[in-house]
């Protein structure tokens, strides 16, 4: 009995021992804490560092091989906080979370830089937008809003809410008068087109509303990073003042291929239509005053003015690879209607990128993309519904015109159209070799070919609609073609040569050369009067026929060489210098030199560095120049084509040239700092810089007897910029089962014209060729200013009518003046009314996590410090007599009602502070629990309900703050446009 009993519990024991000593696996997957997306490339180590694995392109890892109950592992990853957490043996579910780290010195930057570096290395500031995580979170409808909000002192203008339209893009404010201030736009390392304002000139006054920039599918962008000025920009030289935007693309991973599909199905709408575009008012037959608001009145009628859009869209892209090979490939298909049936767009874009790796030393890294779209464009700002609801009368409400100033609604929309085709290609291949461990260089070929095919037509219209209409084009038809073939090339050559000078000190010496070519092949066509209805083509038209041609090239060739010197891996010391030549210099200039220095400083790693609550702080400064280059054919001398006295050819001046033409040279001085407080719980960023253009271009008058008209392109003006920039980002809150993270972003613009060549301002001259009197460039004041008659005191007669000349005006130096001489005639200076671009601007973003599924997200942002004209009230009280106190006078400031009767060359009282808040995004999304996604075969399954420009706090009485005509730099008038329309979406993403 004994024996049987020891030998029972020997049994047991040796059972017991035999499962202990059975190896067993931890699996599971590592997501970032804030969008809840896997994370690629972890390292997560065993402690002892007995076995290390990397997460694969899903975010998943296996640690094999294990014993015991529990082991602890390490999860380390570049720009996260390491983690390292105790995991259950035998667990295959594990979920590992890890919070971004609000300071992120060692993260890798290759804007601005002749290589791939630390961010620790580079004295000047680099921001950085995850661009995956931002589409997660809130999936933007195109480039232009996935940028906004993201980055201090990149302030984007939206203009127009239409469907299809574009932003224009400011970095740390405006720097010429005559050159536009679009930042370069890179996108894997290749310059690409990025014109803003293109398209069919529909806002009225010749402005387009496309910004090329939205080509480009945000699905298929990793990572976006922004340098903002002559300080970070040297490297890129000529062009490079206004700041480089560039984009990363996806590309493939090490693992089995992943598939991923996603759907967004939304609306879009005009929030409080009839509140915001309001009543009209007049007298009626009796002389008894009358309003109609033309929405309220056409929707009870059943034929509403504005409708629910609607957009759609599907992605799908295959990813994988081996060690030698690592493939993506990305499709997307995008249907948006606008809020007019004349309005909407589709786009199909198509991604590759592949990269090689032959041998040990050398990998090779092609891309290639696609875009084919057509957008049909609605008609704002000079002629579309909003003008018409906006401009019309109630007495003319019961008249076949229903209170519209020209015509009805569907007048427009049956017999005007606006399109723009585009088919775009953008390739590149990169060639990284590594023939020696101290020897890198790269080689990076690309080619951005755009053809843009832009058609205006006016239908021959029925019966109906020529009641309406009166004159030969819109009664006979007529047809316009605008066809832009652009292409942009890049070669860039770049080697870099590491050495170890000594334990404590490194050198890098960089050397490259760049070519880029820029070319524009213009074809244009036009004809007028077409014999039927139906007909539709130009070569069906009768007369007024037009054609235009026009070859327009630039090449820029530069080339460059790099210093730095970097002591213990905390202080580093860059010098760099450029030179280039540009086809569009002046004969009598050869070419240009940019210099660059810069020094970076991680001083919490010094020994003697003892401040509790500071984790880290590194000191930086930098400075640069960069420049700008003349337009083409600039410095040359140049003819017209004409019919000579014999009707022959012959030719007249058109313009002199200037064969000292130089390119606009940007100084600029950055200093800041990064910090991180209370263990990196949260970062500050803060950055001030000051920068100055030199030589600035701008077209002076010159005499007629030179027998050339017009004026001539000299490089005398100064332009000074001033800001700061500050962004904060923190997570308070990091626990399993709850994570808060925050970002704030501010900077503060201070910009100034500091010389004109002598004279004291200058008009600008609007798109369509006329100086605008009420905006001007002036000595001492911002670029751009709104500049006005401003009547500082009237009096009334018996019935509340100002008297002329009692009025007086600002005098401009603190004191008054007449508003009108003897004769009538106005005579009071125009006086300064504010800058037409924001000079502060920033956005709060937020995000709570809960229980590593549920994720709210919220941004406001703001733009503060804008005049704008408000050119519905001005139109409304000046022009069509149809504002309330046009009637009704008792009670209202006298010099309101002068300004509404002393006509257009007095507007004071029109122009605006257009400072606003808007609540942008809000978002909220939800992971599937992996066992569920399973069960339709999916390894993770997100959904996201997110809703956009939903509220705006303003103190602006015009439709919408932020519109505008795109294709105007300087020039901000809120004439009729679209406004930003409300969105609701919901996506639905899922992995493979």
């Amino acid at each position: 009995m004994i024996f049987r009993r020891v030998l029972f519990a020997g049994a047991l024991c040796w059972s017991s021992l035999a499962s202990a000593a059975v190896a067993q696996d931890v699996a599971g997957t590592v997501i970032d804490a804030g969008t809840l997306r896997p994370l690629i490339q972890v390292r997560v180590t065993v402690e002892g560092g007995s076995q290390t694995v990397v997460t694969d392109s899903r975010g998943r890892f296996k640690l094999t091989g294990l014993s015991g109950t529990s082991v602890v592992a390490g999860f380390r990853l570049i720009g996260y906080k390491p983690l390292t957490q105790t995991l259950t043996v035998g667990s295959t579910e594990v979920r590992i979370t890890m919070t971004p780290a609000p300071v992120r010195l060692d993260e890798l930057v290759v804007t601005g830089t002749a290589d791939a570096v630390q961010k620790r290395t580079i004295g000047n500031a680099v921001s950085s937008i995850s661009a995956s995580d931002v589409v997660q979170l809130a999936p933007p409808q195109d480039i232009s809003n996935l940028i906004n909000g993201k980055a201090p002192g990149v302030v984007v203008l939206q203009g127009s809410g239409s469907v299809g339209s574009g932003a224009r893009i400011k970095i740390r404010g405006s720097s010429s008068v005559a050159l536009n201030d679009t930042p370069l736009l890179y996108i894997d390392g290749v310059r690409i087109n990025n014109t803003q304002g293109a398209g069919v000139a529909v806002q009225g006054f010749s402005s387009g509303i496309v910004s090329r920039i939205n080509d480009i599918d945000p699905e298929s962008i990793e990572s976006i990073e922004i340098i903002k000025g002559p300080a970070a920009a040297t490297l890129y030289g000529t062009e490079a003042s206004n700041g480089v935007i560039q984009i990363m693309t996806k590309r493939g991973k090490e693992g089995k291929p992943v598939f991923t599909m996603s759907t967004a199905q939304g609306t879009n709408w005009f929030q409080n239509a009839a509140e915001r575009i309001g009543p009209l008012y007049g007298l009626d037959g009796q002389n008894k005053l009358v309003s109609v608001n033309l929405v309220d009145l056409e929707k009870a009628r059943g034929t509403p003015l504005f409708r629910n859009g609607s957009t759609q869209g599907y992605h799908a892209s295959l990813s994988g690879g081996t060690a030698t090979t690592q493939y993506r490939i990305g499709t997307s298909y995008e249907r948006d209607l606008g809020i007019e049936p004349t309005n909407n767009l589709w786009r199909f874009n198509t991604n590759v990128s592949l990269t090689v790796k032959p041998t040990s030393t050398l990998d090779v890294v092609s891309t290639f993309g696609l875009t084919q779209s057509k957008l049909n464009q609605n008609y704002e700002g000079g002629g579309g519904v909003i003008v018409e609801a906006l401009f019309g009368a109630p007495s003319l409400v019961g008249t076949p015109f229903r209170g519209f100033v020209d015509y009805p609604p569907e007048t427009l929309w049956d017999n005007f159209q606006a399109s723009q085709r585009v088919g775009r290609l953008i390739g590149s291949v990169q060639f990284h070799h590594r023939p020696f461990p101290w020897l890198n260089h790269r080689l990076t070929v690309g080619l951005d070919l755009v053809g843009e095919d832009n058609s205006e037509l006016a239908r021959v219209p029925n019966q109906a609609a020529r009641e309406f209409l009166s004159s030969p084009t819109d009664l006979g038809g007529g047809k316009w073609i605008f066809r832009n073939d652009l292409s942009t090339t890049t070669f860039d050559y770049v080697a870099n040569a590491k050495a170890s000078v000594s334990k404590s000190i490194t050198s890098t010496t960089s050397a490259g050369v760049q070519y880029f070519r820029r070319r524009s092949y213009l074809l244009s066509a036009s004809g007028q009067g077409f014999p039927a209805a139906g007909l539709e083509n130009i070569n069906a038209a009768t007369n007024s026929f037009f054609a235009g041609e026009d070859l327009i090239t630039n090449v820029t060739f530069g080339a460059f060489v790099q210093q730095q010197i970097g002591y213990k891996n905390r202080f580093f010391l860059t010098g760099a210098i450029r030179a280039d030549d540009n086809s569009a210099f002046g004969k009598n200039f050869n070419y240009v030199t940019y210099p660059k220095v810069g020094a970076s400083w991680v001083l919490n790693e010094e020994p003697f560095f003892k401040v509790p609550f500071v984790s880290s702080l590194r000191l930086r400064a930098a400075y640069g120049e960069t420049g700008q280059q003349p337009d083409a054919f600039a410095s040359l001398r140049t003819y017209t084509p004409a019919t000579g006295g014999n009707g022959g050819g012959a030719v007249t001046p058109a313009s002199p040239g200037n064969p000292d033409l130089e390119p606009e040279r940007g100084k600029e001085l950055e200093l800041g700092f990064d910090a991180g407080l209370f263990s990196d719980k949260i970062s500050v960023d803060f950055t001030f810089y000051s920068q100055k253009t030199v030589g600035g271009l701008f077209n002076r008058d010159i005499s007629p007897s030179t027998g050339f008209p017009g004026s001539l392109l000299v490089n005398t003006a100064k332009i000074q910029n001033r800001g700061v920039e500050l962004q904060l980002r923190g997570s308070p809150i990091s626990r399993p089962n709850l994570a808060w993270d925050f970002a704030f972003n501010f900077s503060k613009n201070w910009n100034k014209v500091l010389d004109l060549g002598g004279v004291d301002f200058i008009n600008i001259v609007q798109l369509f060729g006329t100086p605008r009197v009420d905006h001007r460039h002036a000595v001492g004041y911002p670029l751009g200013g709104n500049w006005v008659r401003k009547v500082v005191s009237a009096q009334l007669d018996a019935s509340n009518r100002p008297i002329r000349g009692s009025s007086l005006c600002d005098d401009g130096k603190g004191g008054t003046t007449p508003c009108f001489d003897a004769g009538g005639n106005a005579v009071a200076p125009r006086v300064y009314a504010g800058r037409t671009t924001p000079d502060r601007e920033g956005s709060f973003q937020t995000s709570v996590t809960l229980m590593k599924r549920v994720q709210f997200f919220t941004m406001v942002d703001f733009k503060l410090g804008a005049f704008i004209t408000q050119n519905k009230a001005r139109a409304q009280c000046q022009i069509f007599k149809t504002c309330l106190r046009n009637y009704e006078r008792a009670g209202v400031d006298p010099v309101v009602l002068a300004n509404d009767a002393f006509g257009s060359t007095f507007r004071s009282t029109f122009i605006e502070d257009a400072s606003f808040a808007k609540l942008r995004e809000i978002s909220v999304s939800y992971t599937v629990p992996e066992r569920l996604a399973r069960s339709f075969r999916a390894s993770t399954a997100r959904i996201t309900l997110s809703a956009r420009n939903l509220h705006t706090w303003t103190g602006y009485s015009g439709i919408d703050p932020e519109t505008f005509f795109v294709g105007e730099q300087y020039v901000r008038v809120d004439q009729a446009q679209t406004p930003q329309l409300a969105q609701f979406k919901t996506t639905i993403s899922l992995t493979f």
